[in-house]
Order: structure tokens, then C-alpha cells, then sequence
């Protein structure tokens, strides 16, 4: 007699799998796109500018704004414009020298899911950008920017883009279903997919090669797509006690034969999304080499930051159904466990990325 009974096991993981798809935002799942922005440029005898763009489509009924130290006090009302993304603010202040070493604080940020980019500039002309969310919602304004400041920033903005970045994580994530019990190629593929985004990222940031609007999201998204299918595929494979050479009608692109080829694909998709926002990072900055070649170190941070745990929790999990004490059957019930597990995940990943394709279909039309 059957523990669990197939479909009925199927059925309900696709119930869940849809339920956390629609049931929860789309904003908590979506890549974040920077949907504000701050722009701050220091001029002689303590004027500063800023520019304050505040995102109508990505902080709806969010009251995001900037409070600046008590130093600091605003020269005239803002000038207000419109733009096709959002609403434009920009005034002037007149801020002591003792700001320096005070926080900007986006007020509202900490209680939402949204990031906003900080654009800072100091009275020398030199740059630096960081992202904001709401674990850390504050910026400190440095005395000057140095080259130590400028990578540490746009190397911790690319660890926080990749980590808050949820359809990147769950690709990688995926790659890790599809192949954890074949480590060379998972990690081919995952360092197929690194030269893939950071082809893509480079030459987009350098300006060598056109940046791709908002259809690449939608890219994006199907890429998940596709690798849902190939985990169903192999899940189906291993639960029918197929072996690998035997061909199949399913409809697959054979990432698990071949994980360098498409995984590098993908991976110049994923990157055309990263470089949306490292444009506008880099869209003031004239040096454009330094804060890239950073943005990409951050990234290749998060994406070894989120596999390391997926490996150790995978190890934990076997070490666990190894103990000495009913040790067959704490095997056997690992062995179904991560056979089911397999399919649960393929049909989550499946329904979530479909799910973002209809939402970022709707948000271009």
C-alpha cells in the first residue's frame, strides 16, 4: 500500500503552489527595479541639490520622501515635472558642515518591500550610488568619496540587488533542484550562468551594446518557466524508474545534458535586467569601469552567498537521514521525501513565473 497517493499528492501541491503565487503581492516575489530615486549633489558654500523621483507604477500607496539632518533647510519650494515613469521633485538646500556623518533617511521605507537608489556626489564631482530598502533605509553622508567607498558601495548594492532580487534567486534555486546530486554540473551551469549575466552587464554598462527594456522581465520570468518544465521532466524520469539515456516526449530544452550552453543564454537574459538598474546607477558617473566591475563582484557574492546555503542545507538533510538509530528508515523516507520534493518545487516555480509574466504582460499593455 501507497503512503501517499500521487495524485492527490500532485493535486495538492498545485493548489499550494497557486495560492502562494496569487495570494501573496507581486511586489514581494518582483525583481526590484529601484522604484525611487534620490539625487544628491553638494555645491560650494553648502548648497545642495536634490532630486527627488518618486515611481507612480512601483510605490503605489507607499508615502516614500527623504528627511534630511537639521542642518539642512530648503532654499525654495520644489519645482514638480512629470514623467512617463513618475513624478520628479527638485529644490534646494542650504546644509551646514556639520551634516557630515549625518543619516538621510527615507521615511516609510523600513515598513515596505521597495528599494530606492541613492545617487550621492560630493563637492569634488565624485560619485557614489547604494541601494536603500528596508533593512537599511538610511544613508550617511561621507566627507568625501573615495575609491574604497565607491567599491564597497556598489559592491554592496550588487549583493543586495541579487539577494532582494527574487526571480534571480529562484533560478539559481532551481539550477540547484535540477542538478544537486550532480555537483560538476551544477556548478557548470551556475558558472555558465555568472559568464552569461556578466557579459550581458558589462558590455550594457559600457555602453557597447543597447540596454533592453521592460520586455527582458518578461524573459525573465519564462526562463523560470522552462526550468520548471526540465524539473517536472527529470521528476516524472526518476518517480517512473526511467534512467537517463531514455527519450521522452516531454517537452524540455535539456538544461540537465547540457547546463553550460542554455544556462550562459539565460544568463545574458538575467544580466539585460541587471544592467536596467546599473544604467541608472551609472547614468551620472563618469567613471563607469569601477563601480560595474564592483556591481558585478556584489552579485556573484549573492548568487555564492544563496548556493553555499542551499548545498549546506542539502547536507544537513542527508546527514540527518543517515543517523545511527532507524537509519533505513529515516533513508527511505528522505529518498521519497526528496522525490516529492522535487515535483513540488518544479510545479511552484512553474505557476509563480507564469504568474509574473501575466502580471508584467499586464503592467507593459
Amino acid at each position: 500500500m501507497m503512503l501517499f497517493n500521487k495524485y492527490l499528492l500532485t493535486i495538492s501541491m498545485l493548489i499550494f503552489a497557486l495560492m502562494l503565487g496569487l495570494g501573496l503581492p507581486s511586489g514581494l516575489f518582483a525583481h526590484p527595479l529601484a522604484p525611487a530615486l534620490i539625487k544628491i549633489d553638494v555645491q560650494p558654500e553648502g548648497r545642495v541639490k536634490v532630486l527627488w523621483k518618486e515611481s507612480i507604477a512601483k510605490t503605489a500607496n507607499v508615502n516614500l520622501f527623504p528627511v534630511f539632518p537639521q542642518g539642512c533647510k530648503r532654499l525654495s519650494e520644489p519645482n514638480v515635472s512629470s514623467v512617463n515613469s513618475g513624478m520628479l521633485y527638485e529644490w534646494e538646500m542650504l546644509c551646514d558642515e556639520l551634516w557630515v556623518g549625518e543619516r538621510i533617511v527615507i521615511q516609510g521605507l523600513s515598513a515596505v518591500d521597495a528599494t530606492v537608489l541613492m545617487d550621492y556626489g560630493d563637492i569634488g564631482g565624485e560619485r557614489t550610488s547604494v541601494l536603500l530598502t528596508r533593512h537599511q533605509s538610511s544613508f550617511i553622508i561621507p566627507e568625501t568619496v573615495t575609491i574604497l567607498k565607491t567599491i564597497e558601495s556598489y559592491t554592496y548594492s550588487g549583493v543586495l540587488h541579487f539577494l532582494s532580487g527574487w526571480d534571480h534567486l529562484l533560478f539559481v534555486f532551481g539550477l540547484f533542484v535540477l542538478l544537486y546530486q550532480q555537483r560538476r554540473k551544477m556548478l557548470l551551469a551556475v558558472t555558465a550562468f555568472t559568464v552569461g549575466h556578466s557579459a550581458s552587464l558589462i558590455f550594457i554598462g559600457l555602453n557597447l551594446a543597447p540596454a533592453v527594456g521592460v520586455w527582458i522581465e518578461i524573459l525573465i520570468a519564462l526562463s523560470i518557466t522552462f526550468l520548471a518544465l526540465e524539473i517536472l521532466n527529470v521528476s516524472a524520469n526518476v518517480n517512473a524508474n526511467i534512467s537517463a539515456n531514455t527519450n521522452t516526449k516531454s517537452f524540455v530544452l535539456g538544461i540537465k545534458d547540457h547546463p553550460y550552453r542554455l544556462t550562459a543564454f539565460f544568463g545574458l537574459i538575467h544580466g539585460c535586467g541587471f544592467a536596467l538598474v546599473l544604467k541608472e546607477m551609472l547614468s551620472n558617473t563618469s567613471g563607469k569601469l569601477l563601480p560595474l566591475i564592483s556591481f558585478n563582484i556584489g552579485i556573484e557574492l549573492g548568487q555564492c552567498i544563496m548556493l553555499l546555503f542551499f548545498i549546506g542545507t542539502s547536507i544537513l538533510l542527508r546527514k540527518l537521514s543517515q543517523l545511527p538509530r532507524n537509519k533505513t528508515q529515516y533513508q527511505m523516507l528522505y529518498n521519497r521525501a526528496a522525490q516529492q520534493t522535487m515535483s513540488f518545487w518544479g510545479y511552484s516555480l512553474g505557476i509563480m513565473s507564469m504568474y509574473w509574466v501575466v502580471i508584467r504582460s499586464v503592467d507593459i499593455f
